[in-house]
């Protein structure tokens, strides 16, 4: 199929629902490669592997230090979210005003 028949016969919609399904069900190279994958795994891995073991490109490659940071990040941010949540909690106890 020519680009030009493509683009007289499929329509916005069908576009916009195959992006939505490739970033379910990734379309190309990395979806064959995660599906051998499985494969493998489900050969000779074991309860200690993880599929990423067995791919060959990392899909979302970051460091141990990014990753550490990463998870610092997420940990501050849901303290922050507890203590406003607990500040609520007290002013609305005592009738206060919180900003």
């Amino acid at each position: 199929m020519t680009v030009l028949q493509l683009k007289q016969s499929l329509t916005e919609e069908e576009l916009v629902d195959w992006i939505a399904y490739d970033k379910l069900d990734p379309i190309g190279g990395y979806r064959l490669d995660a599906n051998f994958a499985r494969l493998i795994d489900a050969q000779i891995g074991t309860d200690e592997t993880k599929l990423s073991d067995f791919l060959l490109v990392d899909p979302n490659p970051t460091t141990d230090e990014e990753m550490d940071r990463q998870a610092a990040e997420e940990e501050k941010l849901r303290y922050q979210q507890q203590a406003e949540a607990m500040a609520q909690y007290f002013a609305k106890a005592q009738n206060i005003e919180i900003p």
